[in-house]
């Protein structure tokens, strides 16, 4: 056999191996081979947000090193981790439980970076007087488990050092990589120093209880924010919960007490959960733009001056508000130039139950949207009701699927106001208590038909109304602007309306409203906000969050909200997903194929190749390759 015979071989076996590792590569997991992938990244828990490492509070702590705080001194049991200048340094992929109190210090993660790291807090506290009492320097993801029945806190001081602030470091749990908080246990965050809880990259709550107090941010995140079945409670100064990309919360309960903007990212999603949020400027607000935004008109903290660099303008389709279900309560009784839903772009409303309340400053909006950047609200499932001023108001599209009424009153309503809407056989469809004053009005529950009469009724003045468009505007105040009708939804204000309550006696002064009437003045100090109401566990089960006030509508059953209609690819609007009961598994199933069908696409096309080579190598010899 001639040495060129010998080699043609060896390459035509060495093109058939590398031909037979593609095709394993490409279809292993149908030939039956079992990939090695990352545990948590592709373990998703039947969601898009979260994945099962995320949802297990209850990991097993046999092999885990312990970590004991005993005020200045730390014990360590275990490995992974040491003691470096006061603190605890957490450097290897691991499990570990910490327990006790550590006077003046830090936890910090530096692990690799394909580490994970589980962290479960058995009655902490922690006190930093110039630093993070969490930082997470380096990992791939952190796994914060709160231990069931346990108290933790974590409290930081006013001044961080240098060396903190070189690293950016601005927050009491300060995260540069994933981060997942868990568990069933209780955890206090108090922060002096600008946000209580920062993550650079992801940050997931779902489970336990929290409550965190900063003087800027409650909780800021770079990239998605994803909460269910926890319970939090913010107080800020500036937003209860920022993120540079998405909020998207899925359940649980969240009750902001107090903040200037509630939840503030490019999208918000809320599938389901209990949220009640007091502002003082938008309780939800998609704001169409990346970048850290500071109080009171989106400027960068500390970068004034290069706005232009860290400020991108999104269009309508890239920023939404999506509401598929849950409760959703706002109030805002002091604000001026605020509303209660803002999206820079759409407003989409499937399901849910919104009750909405601002103080009847004239340019005080229940919805916002995007008109002028082709934004639209549409509502097609869910109850909501909504008061606020009417100068600038917006109401639902006429593309909506489900009818919606915008009243405006020119005399205003004071605080506290009855609404009630029922059908013509007396049935109440809709009703509430409004706590601020109002002259303007939003109103969408799924049995308002095109074509029937109902009747609405304000502090016991009652109107019929006749729905004649999907998007009706009735009453007598004038807007100075065409507002939110401009994209056909409704008829325009500067027409006047249809009848109204103009001759009822609505008396009261607009100039100086009356404080809600769920609010306690006496718990207020120097004119701020007043304190919540008492959330006791009167209303409750084990502590959590009751329901807000009795919203009750009839289309529900047993208090339930009625399902939202069903998406389909072709309706979708600006990458909207698909609710988790819907097509998500025939889509999956249709990409499967599809993958399968390239797969051997490819290796067709391989073999062809393959075979056209041999051909071309064997006539360029001019005799029998083999």
């Amino acid at each position: 056999m001639s040495t060129h015979r010998l080699f043609d071989r060896l390459c035509v076996v060495v093109i058939l191996i590398a031909l037979l590792v593609t095709v394993l590569f490409m279809n292993g997991e149908l030939l039956g081979i079992t990939l090695v992938v990352d545990a948590d990244a592709e373990n998703h828990a039947g969601s898009d947000f979260f994945t099962k490492n995320d949802l297990n509070g209850d990991w097993d702590t046999t092999d885990a090193t312990a970590i004991f705080l005993e005020g200045e001194s730390i014990h360590i049991s275990g490995n992974g981790a040491y003691v470096l200048d006061g603190d605890v340094i957490i450097s290897q992929t691991g499990k570990y439980v910490i327990s006790g109190a550590l006077q003046d210090g830090s936890i910090i993660v530096r692990a690799k970076k394909n580490s994970k790291v589980w962290l479960l807090f058995n009655g902490v506290e922690i006190n930093c007087s110039d630093d993070a009492c969490l930082r997470v320097d380096q990992a791939d993801k952190v796994f914060l488990t709160l231990a069931e029945g346990t108290e933790n806190s974590l409290v930081s001081g006013a001044d961080y050092s240098e060396t903190a602030l070189a690293d950016g470091t601005n927050g009491v749990i300060y995260a540069h990589d994933d981060l997942t908080i868990n568990g069933s246990g209780a955890l206090t965050i108090t922060a002096a120093y600008r946000h209580g809880l920062v993550a650079k990259d992801n940050l997931v709550i779902s489970g336990g209880t929290l409550s965190i107090t900063a003087p800027q941010d409650g909780i800021h995140v770079n990239e998605t924010f994803s909460f269910t079945e926890a319970s939090l409670t913010i107080t800020a100064g500036d937003d209860a919960i920022h993120a540079d990309g998405q909020i998207n919360i899925l359940g649980g309960n969240l009750l902001i007490t107090d903040c200037y903007e509630g939840l503030e990212a490019v999208i918000i999603q809320i599938f389901d959960g209990d949220l009640v949020i007091y502002s003082r400027d938008d309780a939800l607000n998609a704001n169409g733009y990346t970048g850290d935004f500071g109080m009171g008109g989106g400027m960068p903290w500390g970068n004034e001056s290069n706005v232009s660099e860290s400020v991108e303008v999104l269009s309508a389709e890239e920023t939404y508000v999506l509401i598929t279900g849950g409760s959703l309560t706002i109030v805002n009784a002091t604000g001026q130039d605020a509303d209660g839903i803002d999206s820079n772009g759409c407003l989409y409303i499937t399901g849910g139950d919104i009750r909405i309340s601002l103080s009847d400053d004239d340019t005080n909006n229940a919805i916002d949207y995007g008109s002028e950047n082709g934004g639209v609200a549409e509502i097609s499932g869910g109850t909501i009701l909504a008061g606020g001023g009417s100068q600038m108001v917006e109401g639902f599209a006429a593309s909506s699927a489900q009818c919606s009424i915008l009243y405006n009153i020119i005399d205003g309503v004071e605080a506290g106001a009855l609404v009630t809407l029922t059908d013509v056989e007396g049935n109440t469809l809709l009703s509430g208590e409004v706590a601020c004053g109002f002259s303007s009005l939003i109103l969408s529950c799924p049995e308002m038909q095109m074509g029937e009469t109902y009747t609405l009724t304000i502090d016991g003045s009652a109107e019929e109304i006749t729905l004649s468009e999907v998007s009706s505007t009735y009453g007598d105040a004038q807007s100075a602007f065409f507002g939110g009708n401009g994209n056909g939804g409704g008829r325009q204000f500067m027409s006047g309306g249809q009848g109204g309550f103009g001759r009822m006696d609505f008396s009261g002064d607009d100039s100086e409203q009356p404080s809600p009437p769920i609010w306690n003045d006496e718990s207020s100090e120097d004119g701020a906000m007043p304190s919540p109401p008492d959330w006791s566990n009167e209303n409750s089960e084990e502590g959590s969050m009751p329901s807000p006030p009795d919203w009750s509508s009839e289309s529900s059953e047993d208090g339930a909200m009625p399902s939202p209609p069903d998406w389909n690819q072709e309706n979708g609007i600006g990458g909207m997903p698909f609710p988790a009961d819907q097509s998500l598994a025939e889509n999956a199933a249709d990409v499967s194929a599809a993958n399968e069908t390239t797969s051997w696409l490819l290796i067709g096309v391989s073999l062809l190749a393959l075979l056209l080579g041999l051909i071309i190598a064997a006539v360029s010899k001019g005799k029998n390759l083999f």
